[in-house]
């Protein structure tokens, strides 16, 4: 389940970055949001997040805090993919959607 979990959270978390990128890929790249759309795109980005706490409930016995962390990292999460554009500064991506990690390390680190 955590394998599966961390695929859909890595998954979901790169897509801004294609939707920052879509003004300067090839067509030929074939990339989510030129498949789809920018707003799709988003929609799916949020589904795979929504999955991935979904499948922490799965899990046997987890603390509460733990509980916690991951949705809060979700929420974090969900709300940079939606704020996410084709105009939004290179830096958007590169420092809030990459920090994400290693934020969630730092709160599991405290907190758990």
């Amino acid at each position: 389940i955590t394998f599966f979990q961390r695929f859909l959270f890595i998954f979901a978390i790169t897509i801004p970055f294609d939707i920052r990128d879509l003004n300067y890929d090839r067509l030929e790249l074939q990339t989510i949001p030129q498949q789809i759309g920018v707003v799709k795109s988003k929609y799916l980005a949020v589904l795979l997040l929504v999955i991935f706490f979904i499948f922490e409930n799965f899990k046997p016995s987890i603390p509460y805090i733990q509980f916690i962390v991951i949705l809060a990292i979700t929420l974090i999460s969900i709300s940079l993919v939606l704020f996410s554009s084709i105009d939004r500064n290179k830096y958007y991506t590169s420092f809030f959607i990459d920090a994400i990690p290693i934020f969630w390390l730092i709160l599991i680190y405290f907190l758990v």
